[in-house]
């Protein structure tokens, strides 16, 4: 039984709401028990991935940052300059005034004191910084592309240092930090290359500030955590035979922003490859992590923390009234203007003369982690935690746990990174478990009731939306009709909504497109009469009486050479055009263009009885019109005044598909069709513009 769309439209979406609606309420009626655990699951194992992921994609660009540094230094696309171009080097005029610049913010007293004068100062400078401005491009490249990346440092065991740091402004700033032997001594010279000029006379931060110092108290990048790991990675795997590893740090405070972070370096070896010759790094702030983590609301009252291996509360998002923690300092403090101050802890010590110990803020106070625990509520689930770490495993979740703190039943779960992420964190989640209890009973009834509902406004529903589709249908139906009739140049707009729909009213209006370009290429009348008639073209031809047609414009090769290739195929695409329409308005079929020259034929493929006058009288149009163009048009345009031969044969041919099963021409071949082509040859002989046979 055949029906419309419409109707089984309706009919499939009556029976599937059927179906659906009674599987779905038998369902929830006995899995509603079940649901709140398996919810509870799925969303602890997803919120721990998605950390985890997260985590790992803000910590990466500094890994990247360094593979890719480590290959444009070992290509010598960047890399120290080895030859220290003369002061008058026009190449090197932006690095004369960088220091110009910079030796003008020194105190005349610093430079009496270590018996400097301006030039010697600026020699020293020119020397050791001209060296290190590709590296320097590069770290400002690095600042200005990922936000994580606070600084960019470099160090050699010379004990210089090099710092690309982004500054409390948004600027960028640089601090070169060289050591040298003057009158006897060691000093250390500090150079900042301030792109904001106050930092230069900043009073409250002084190691903003340029200033000369004895060796020994100046900032020892070797002594730094970053570079001791990276040098020892680097002779262990020179040892090994293998190209050293990038390496991370444990999370700590930066010294000079008093910021949670966490480093990633990397030694680059000499040209000998045994020896280091000095490390890059790159400092990645964590507080955003914080900020992430407060976007993910797994439920009213969830807490989500990271800590490290050493259990200090890296970041957490704390939307429960529960989290209290004590200690000094409260580990969660007042959030200031990085939003740093949760994840630090703060107590006094007596201020350290130099601004860039690792352990001091410059501020009287010893800025440290926050252990966890000072935070009671996480430190309690990381305690019940361990009573079952033997069920832990790396990158996957433990399964969750239920622990009570202040008379408060919590549901908690423990994640650690993967092993290949180079954390040793773990992924901590505290959640209130009435947040899952609560509406459970409630969900069930509104389920039941959601379903009914559902059931009755899908009917009316799936109505509107059957007749959205079939009206769409049909029109698809009456433009496959037209093109069927090969009717191809009216065409009407499908409205819908429906994206299927509406890509195969689309595919219609590309194959009538399609069509309208192909009968550009093949007889329009061919490709008519195939599509009427249902027939694939086959190989075969068949003998009949037809016309055959052959032009040719006198003196083409003498013209084609005095012209430009482009004017050329316009003026030749003009001729063909004009000779085309008056063969086809006379029902002639278009075989070919044989470069200048045109083929057609009468009688074929639809039958004609006057074929052999339609092309006398094509002949003698055609001769008419490029006499009217020459006097007129293309003399008034300067272009070539072409004049064609013609000839006319009628007679019995071969007419049908020529060629392979993969490709093939609907043609005419025999006598009849070289005899016509030879007419037309030798019009030049006999001086005339038409020759038509006897026949």
């Amino acid at each position: 039984m055949k029906v419309s769309v419409r109707i089984s439209i309706l009919a499939a979406l009556a029976a599937l709401i059927l179906i659906s609606s009674a599987t779905i309420i038998t369902i929830s009626y006995i899995m509603g028990s079940k649901s709140v655990n398996n919810l509870s699951d799925n969303l602890l194992n997803m919120v721990s991935e998605s950390v985890v992921e997260s985590t790992i994609d803000y910590l990466d660009p500094a890994a990247k940052s360094m593979d890719i540094g480590w290959k444009l230094i070992n290509s010598r696309l960047i890399n120290k300059i080895d030859v220290t171009p003369g002061p008058d080097d026009q190449n090197y005029q932006p690095t004369i005034l960088m220091v110009d610049k910079i030796t003008q913010h020194y105190e005349k007293s610093t430079l009496d004191k270590y018996q400097l004068s301006q030039e010697d100062l600026k020699k020293l400078l020119f020397d050791k910084i001209i060296k290190m401005t590709q590296i320097a491009d590069y770290f400002s490249d690095l600042l200005d592309t990922y936000e994580q990346i606070l600084m960019m440092d470099y160090g050699d065991d010379k004990k210089d240092s090099m710092t690309v740091k982004k500054m409390p402004d948004k600027t960028v700033s640089t601090k070169y930090v060289f050591r040298f032997r003057h009158k006897g001594q060691y000093i250390a010279i500090i150079a900042w290359n301030h792109k904001t000029e106050a930092y230069y006379s900043d009073k409250e931060e002084e190691h903003f500030r340029n200033s000369i110092q004895l060796s020994k108290k100046a900032d020892d990048p070797t002594q730094k955590p970053w570079f001791k790991g990276a040098k020892q990675n680097f002779y262990s795997a020179v040892k090994k035979g293998k190209n050293p590893d990038v390496f991370w740090t444990l999370p700590y405070i930066f010294p000079s922003d008093h910021r949670p972070g966490i480093s990633c370096a990397l030694p680059i070896a000499k040209k000998n490859g045994k020896e280091m010759d000095y490390v890059i790094n790159a400092d990645l702030g964590i507080n955003a992590m914080s900020k992430y983590l407060e976007t993910l609301t797994i439920s009213p009252n969830s807490n989500v923390f990271i800590i490290d291996e050493k259990e200090n509360l890296l970041a957490h998002a704390e939307t429960s009234e529960e989290g209290d923690h004590d200690g000094e300092g409260g580990g969660h403090g007042e959030k200031g203007d990085h939003g740093d101050e949760h994840n630090m802890s703060s107590k006094k010590t007596p201020k350290h003369d130099d601004p860039d110990d690792s352990k001091e803020s410059g501020h009287g106070h010893e800025i440290t982690l926050t252990p966890l625990k000072e935070h009671k509520l996480y430190a309690t689930a990381f305690e019940v935690s361990k009573a079952i770490s033997a069920k832990l495993v790396e990158g996957k979740m433990i399964k969750k746990f239920t622990f009570s703190y202040n008379d408060t039943p919590y549901i908690g779960a423990f994640s650690t990174f993967p092993k290949g992420s180079y954390l040793n964190w773990m992924i901590g989640i505290v959640i209130p478990e009435d947040d899952f209890l609560g509406s459970v009973k409630t969900n069930t009834y509104i389920s039941l009731a959601v379903s009914l509902a559902t059931l009755f406004l899908s009917l009316f529903i799936g109505i509107y939306f059957a007749s959205r589709i079939s009206k769409p249908l049909l029109t698809l139906v009456n433009e496959a009709d037209k093109i069927r009739s090969f009717q191809l140049d009216d065409s009407v707009p499908m409205k819908t909504n429906f994206t299927d729909l509406k890509r195969l009213g689309d595919a219609f209006q590309n194959m009538k497109s399609g069509l309208r370009s192909f009968k550009k290429y093949v007889s329009s009348d061919l490709v008519g009469y195939l599509i009427q008639s249902g027939q694939e073209a086959i190989l075969g031809g068949e003998k009949k009486t037809l016309s055959v047609y052959f032009s040719d414009i006198a003196d083409f090769t003498s013209i084609s050479e005095k012209l430009a290739p482009e004017k050329l195929v316009r003026d030749l695409g003009e001729y063909l055009g004009e000779m085309s329409n008056i063969i086809s308005v006379n029902d002639g079929t278009i075989d070919k263009y044989i470069g200048d020259a045109i083929m057609a034929f009468w009688g074929a493929p639809q039958e004609c009885a006057d074929h052999a006058y339609l092309a006398c009288k094509s002949a003698i149009e055609n001769q008419q019109k490029l006499e009217l163009l020459r006097k007129t048009k293309w003399k008034n345009e300067n272009k070539p005044l072409f004049k064609a031969r013609i000839g006319v044969n009628t007679g019995d041919l071969i007419v049908g598909n020529i060629g392979s099963d993969s490709r093939m021409d609907y043609t005419v071949i025999g006598d009849t069709v070289n005899l016509a082509s030879r007419l037309e040859g030798i019009n030049k002989y006999y001086n005339t513009e038409i020759m038509c046979s006897e026949s």
